[in-house]
């Protein structure tokens, strides 16, 4: 999603190729709907630190920042500062992937008032 289009032409599979390309272009089309509200907000910074903070790529970094930081519990994306501390070693007992419901079993997932969700963290709000 963040490289260019020729990077997509050395992947040996075609799809997945599909798939970033498709990707990276959504990510440039939300950084366009939001372009307006970036330079807004960046407005009290001199004029080379606006050019870089209101840029795409810049935009594309903070996403990948963030992105690899947050942890997915049934499909939504949670930022759990700390928790990545303890992501030390691998578990010792091999286990299929299961969104996140291992940490569940063993952990409280809270929402945030007026994220839709009912404290279960599935967004779906209570039912």
């Amino acid at each position: 999603a963040y490289f260019p289009r020729s990077a997509f032409e050395k992947l040996q599979d075609k799809a997945f190729a599909q798939q970033a390309s498709e990707r990276g272009q959504g990510i440039s089309k939300r950084f366009n709907k939001l372009q307006d509200n970036i330079e807004e907000l960046v407005d009290d910074l001199d004029a080379q630190s606006q050019k870089w903070f209101a840029s795409e790529p810049a935009y594309k970094w903070a996403l990948a920042v963030v992105s690899s930081r947050a942890l997915t519990f049934r499909g939504k994306r949670y930022l759990a500062p700390i928790a990545d501390m303890f992501n030390y070693s691998p578990h010792p007992d091999t286990r299929k992937a299961a969104s996140g419901e291992f940490f569940l079993t063993h952990h409280v997932l809270v929402t945030s008032p007026g994220d839709g969700g009912d404290g279960d963290g599935d967004g779906a709000g209570a039912g």
